[in-house]
């Protein structure tokens, strides 16, 4: 009886060192191919101080700073600031939010209201005429299974975009 517990026990335990054996490790097997990648303002982003950071469809990365809008593709970074003298440019350079829709559209949220991004003409639309009160300080932002966008405003008023001209 003595030599059947201890062939069922070898048994048990070869079966059990099999499969934690069998699993994947906790480290890579190469440690290089997991590397993370700093960017700063010596790689062209526009600030050191991030509000955001959200990667669209193709694969670029945007990041929201208090100086402007940064698309990084892998390689380069694009910065996007307000000019005042083009009204097709980023309404304010203080970056709170950015939301992509389901178009691939990037609805960005400032300390001067909410634009709209539309990637393949780089051209942004403002919509800071909202009804209850131009310029919002957009302090966060949400889209809906409906695609609707609600937004919460530094003075805590929460605005949808219905009530977006």
């Amino acid at each position: 009886m003595r030599q059947l517990n201890i062939i069922i026990l070898s048994v048990c335990l070869a079966l059990i060192s099999t499969s934690v054996w069998s699993q994947k490790s906790f480290f890579p097997a190469n440690p290089s191919a997991s590397v993370f990648q700093k960017l700063t303002s010596i790689d062209g982003l526009s600030q050191g101080s991030i509000n955001i950071i959200v990667q669209d469809k193709n694969g670029f990365i945007w990041i929201g700073t208090n100086d402007g809008l940064n698309r990084y593709d892998g390689y380069n970074i694009n910065v996007y600031r307000n000019n005042v003298d083009d009204t097709l440019s980023i309404s304010c350079n203080q970056i709170r939010k950015i939301l992509i829709d389901n178009n691939n559209i990037l609805w960005i949220g400032t300390e001067k209201g909410l634009n709209r991004f539309d990637p393949r003409g780089s051209k942004f639309q403002h919509h800071s005429n909202i009804k209850l009160g131009a310029d919002v300080f957009v302090q966060n932002m949400d889209i809906d299974e409906n695609g609707k966008i609600w937004i919460i405003s530094k003075d805590s008023r929460l605005i949808s975009s219905s009530t977006i001209n």
